[in-house]
């Protein structure tokens, strides 16, 4: 019992100590750490304009940051925080992802309601860039395309929009799905809170398990030598044990035996 118990607990301290190792103030042993704690904290600075894996793995990534100081600033603060400078690649970008979320919010509040066709949006991180995707439906709607003209006399080529035969069910409020690669979701705080729950579940299932076994072993039949059966409090009994018991057992005539010899003699 000791023993899974011990096991438990060091499954959910492992878990637990990959989970707040980036958490840690000071130097991070590379971008993915970096960025996220970034996410922990609930998002990135200003100056990034996008993040993405340079590989398609979650240590080497790629940072878009801002032309201009604010972009150069964060480009010299980024490497201060990695220690390991090979996994950071930076380009330069135009606006803020933080800037793109906003144009996002405004956008749905004056618009989303009005049926003209919404479906999804999204950052568009490589591209830098807020998409949003319209029912081809629309696309001789003459309010829908008065309002994509007056989105993007307002703010230019931060936005675009595309026409699509899908319908997806387009829920306001919501931020664009970030980051673009499933690999970095994983550092979403939200999605961090779904595994920590599921390696609970998991020691859960192992504690369980393993008394369920406890419980059968306590319930193994033995056979005794006359051929009776009792149940076992503790361990259940070695193969030893049971060839002990055979060997030492007395075999007993059935009382009939004598009776069937003298008919047999007569």
């Amino acid at each position: 019992m000791k023993r899974i118990l011990l096991l438990a607990i060091s499954i959910l301290m492992i878990f637990n100590f990959s989970v707040m190792a980036s958490a840690q103030e000071g130097v991070y042993e590379n971008a993915g750490q970096l960025y996220e704690m970034w996410m922990r904290q609930g998002g990135v600075p200003d100056y990034i304009s996008g993040v993405w894996s340079t590989d398609g793995g979650y240590v080497n990534l790629t940072f878009g940051v801002v032309q201009g100081e604010a972009g150069e600033k964060g480009r010299r603060e980024i490497f201060a925080l990695v220690k390991n400078d090979a996994t950071v690649t930076i380009v330069y970008q135009t606006y803020s992802r933080n800037y793109l979320y906003q144009i996002q919010k405004e956008i749905e509040e004056a618009y989303f309601e009005k049926g003209l066709g919404l479906i999804t949006a999204g950052v568009r991180e490589q591209e830098n860039k807020l998409c949003f995707e319209v029912h081809t439906d629309y696309a001789d709607n003459a309010e829908t395309q008065a309002m994509i003209r007056d989105v993007i006399a307002q703010y230019g080529d931060a936005v675009y929009f595309s026409f699509t035969d899908a319908y997806i069910q387009y829920v306001s409020g919501t931020q664009p799905s970030t980051p673009t690669n499933p690999i970095l979701a994983m550092v979403n705080p939200q999605n961090q809170m779904m595994s920590f729950g599921f390696a609970m579940v998991l020691c859960a299932i192992v504690l369980v398990s393993f008394l369920l076994l406890q419980f059968q072993k306590r319930r193994v039949m033995a056979l005794t030598a006359n051929g009776s059966a009792v149940v076992m409090d503790e361990k259940p009994i070695t193969k030893k044990e049971v060839e002990d018991a055979i060997r030492k057992s007395e075999i007993a005539p059935p009382e009939s035996l004598d009776d069937r010899v003298a008919q047999s003699i007569e």
